[in-house]
């Protein structure tokens, strides 16, 4: 059964709240260290964003991400991949011993919950609901041609897709713009 939007909000809530982190950039990669994770950045296949490897409770787990690509999309891959540490504890077997989440293509396809929990996970961990709230302060937003928008994905260390879609979900935007 897949998380609503509000249960991934409170977990993510409860991780800046722990961590501090009140304003953005959120520091992904502190929190991933702060959560027992180890970030690697390799040369990956290029359809390969990430992968989240965690063999059991004694081995630390490691978030592989790929080094080619964009560093907001390395930042949305390893928010990606802690949504999947932090929220599925359902194993993926590979050669019986492995847990392995891979960050593809079809991720951000909206057809497999555990994607769709991860995308919205890292959504709400890079671009905090009240972060947002905070920084737009009543603005009106249109899309292409308001600058505001690229200001908020710098600030934020995300793409400008990722922001939009993130506006749009929080319905500060609408989702078809003319």
């Amino acid at each position: 059964m897949a998380l609503n939007t509000k249960e991934v909000r409170i977990k993510v809530s409860k991780i800046l709240c722990e961590t501090n982190i009140d304003n953005p950039p959120v520091p992904i990669e502190t929190i991933a260290k702060q959560l027992g994770i180890q970030v690697q950045f390799e040369l990956l296949p290029n359809k390969l964003s990430g992968l989240l490897y965690r063999e059991d409770k004694k081995v630390k787990p490691i978030i592989g991400v790929n080094s080619l690509h964009p560093e907001v999309r390395q930042r949305f891959t390893i928010a990606h991949e802690i949504g999947h540490f932090i929220l599925h504890n359902e194993p993926v077997h590979v050669d019986r011993e492995y847990d392995v989440k891979f960050r593809d293509p079809n991720s951000s396809l909206a057809n497999n919950d555990s994607e769709i929990e991860a995308n919205k996970f890292a959504a709400e961990i890079l671009m905090p609901i009240n972060f947002l709230k905070k920084d737009i302060d009543n603005r009106d937003i249109n899309i292409p041609d308001d600058d505001f928008i690229e200001f908020l994905a710098q600030s934020y260390e995300v793409s400008m897709q990722a922001m939009i879609y993130r506006l749009q979900n929080l319905d500060y935007i609408s989702k078809v713009e003319k």
